[in-house]
Formats: C-alpha cells, structure tokens, sequence
C-alpha cells in the first residue's frame, strides 16, 4: 500500500490579515505623529507682531532675553503642548529676573504657574489645558501689573495690553484651537518686559 503525505497548508489569508494589521499600525502611528508635529498651513498659521519684541543677537544669562529668544524661535504649538510649556517656564524666570533687577517682591503665585506649565505636558488629550494655561496667564499677569504699578508707572497700556491678550485666552476653547490668542500672550508679556528699564 503506498503511503499517502499529507502537507499542511499555509493559510495565506492568516498572513494576509497579520500583514493588514501590520500595516494599519504603522499608518496610525505615522499619522499620529504627523498630527502631534501639528504642521502650521495657510490656515492654522500663527500671526504674530514681532516688529516691536526684540530678538537677541546672541544667547544671554538674561531670562527676560532668553524668554523672547524662546518665544520667536521655530518652535510650534502642537499637541503635547512643549512650547507652552518652555515658554510658561521662560516667563516665569523672566518675571522673577526682572522683580529682582529692580527690587520688587513678588507676591504672585510663580510657583503655581511652574506646576501648571508642567501639569500641561503630561495628558496631550485632556480638554483642560486651555482652563490651565487661562490660569496662568491671569497669574503672571497680575504679578506683571503689580510689579508695573509698582516701579514702572508709565507702562499702564503695555500692561493693559498683557491683560487683553491674558483674557482673550478662553478656558472653554481647545488651545489649539486658539494658538494666536495664547502666542499674543507672550508676546505682548515679552514687549512688557523688555520696556521695563
């Protein structure tokens, strides 16, 4: 009697779903990371008024300089919110630079805004951070005012100008969704400080 082999049959169609699966996966994480770059396009641009915030020539100990060098670089806002980040913690040492510049104490709350800066990084998808960044915007805001009431008198539109742009950050609206708003923010905070002479 001769012997019959019996061969098993690969099954193309477990290859085929293992490789679409493969596939899908990688396309996922190349387009998440892709959206997480968060490419500016005509729309999504970010208009700024840098005629009047000055960038160094070069790199500084000064933090009010290395706050504006930060705040004009190519860096972008995007969703794991690094920029904001850098730039909340910039400001913060700007502030107190500038306070100890001129002998001023500040009473403001710096060290809820580091805590915040750094609660910003941690959930990229949470829908507080416009709540949080809002905050500490008012925050530093109000310690600049004090400050300026204080020792420099005639900077009331500059600081008018901090508190419009602090303002117009909306707790209730995504913060990518109002980058120029935020980026006023630090700008006009930049213009600020760098007149406080």
């Amino acid at each position: 009697m001769a012997e019959i082999k019996i061969e098993k049959k690969s099954l193309p169609w477990l290859w085929i779903i293992i490789g679409l699966i493969i596939v899908g996966l990688l396309l996922y994480f190349l387009l998440f990371r892709n959206n997480g770059e968060n490419s500016i396009t005509k729309d999504d641009s970010i208009t700024t008024n840098t005629a009047q915030v000055t960038t160094p020539d070069k790199a500084t100990d000064d933090p009010v300089s290395q706050y504006v060098a930060y705040i004009n670089s190519d860096r972008m806002m995007t969703l794991d919110h690094e920029y904001t980040n850098g730039a909340l913690l910039h400001l913060v040492k700007a502030i107190q630079a500038k306070a100890r510049q001129v002998g001023y104490n500040i009473r403001a709350d710096l060290d809820r805004v580091e805590s915040i800066a750094n609660d910003i990084t941690k959930d990229p998808v949470t829908t507080t951070h416009a709540d949080s960044i809002s905050n500490a915007a008012t925050i530093l805001h109000t310690a600049m005012a004090n400050m300026q009431q204080a020792k420099f008198p005639g900077l009331q539109n500059e600081i008018a100008e901090v508190k419009e742009a602090a303002t117009s950050i909306k707790p209730n609206v995504q913060t990518l969704n109002q980058k120029n708003a935020v980026k006023s923010f630090f700008d006009k905070s930049a213009q600020l400080l760098q007149r406080m002479n």
